[in-house]
């Protein structure tokens, strides 16, 4: 993408955020169809893809192995559509509930230095597996 495709990309991106939050729209066919880069080839493990006015979420595929069983799990790519960072929890807890559905649990990751890749203003969430309990979720208490 050259520079000029990058500006007019954001402007409108920045039109599409000032309309506000609205329903997700799975536009995984046209996204792959459009981009010259794919060309018609989806990237490994890539689901679907959805966009409302203000971000724009890729899902993934990942395999979870736990006490010797694998589990398929979903990997979110979060950014918003005109490339500022998101970095707002309850945007992020909305996707994934929105995407993945209010009984799954999500978590973001902060790697080893060494490990980091940082090139875009792109947020992960691993959401685990429906029949996986995350070993350090916080439960609400119930007051008796």
């Amino acid at each position: 993408m050259n520079r000029k495709m990058m500006r007019a990309s954001k402007s409108e991106g920045r039109k599409l955020i000032k309309k506000g939050w609205d329903t997700f729209v799975d536009c995984t066919r046209e996204a792959i169809e459009k981009c010259d880069l794919l060309q018609g080839i989806k990237p490994n493990g890539l689901d679907k893809i959805f966009k409302n006015n203000i971000y724009t979420v890729q899902v993934f595929y990942y395999w979870l192995s736990t006490t010797g069983e694998s589990r398929c799990g979903k990997k979110l790519m979060i950014r918003r559509n005109d490339g500022e960072p998101v970095h707002n929890w309850s945007s992020l807890q909305r996707i994934k509930n929105e995407i993945c559905g209010e009984e799954y649990t999500a978590v973001e990751v902060y790697p080893a230095q060494k490990n980091l890749v940082d090139e875009a203003n792109m947020y992960w969430l691993w959401v685990y597996p429906s029949e996986t309990t995350c070993p350090f979720e916080m439960i609400k208490e119930i007051k008796k």
